[in-house]
């Protein structure tokens, strides 16, 4: 009697305390990761080209020159950091008389870059 109640709390301590397992990803999981940071990429390179646009329509008011830094366009309230996904810090920006280029790192890992050439 003794050993079938020992048994018998052996066995309900064993069901209320389950072994911890690691967690292993699944592939919906990584199929998901991957779809987050392709959107994200997706969000960066448009907000690139947002922030170009500005910079075409700073030039268009300044005679064509463009600003020596990102912040002249968000003091002309031509883009506003709020809209945009990422900090603006994070962008280059480089300017040779009239040529400038745009590039940041995308979520993804790869360096997304683009000129008004």
């Amino acid at each position: 009697m003794i050993i079938i109640f020992l048994l018998t709390l052996l066995i309900g301590l064993q069901q209320a305390t389950p072994a911890q397992q690691p967690s292993i990803p699944t592939v919906d999981d990584l199929a998901e990761s991957e779809l987050r940071t392709a959107q994200r990429d997706t969000q960066y390179r448009s907000d690139v080209g947002r922030i170009a646009a500005a910079l075409e329509n700073y030039a268009a008011n300044n005679n064509g020159s463009y600003p020596i830094d990102l912040e002249a366009v968000v003091d002309d309230g031509l883009i506003d950091q709020e809209d945009i996904y990422f900090d603006l810090d994070e962008l280059q920006y480089e300017l040779d008389g009239r040529r400038y280029e745009l590039s940041v790192q995308l979520p993804g890992g790869e360096t997304y870059t683009l000129d008004n050439l």
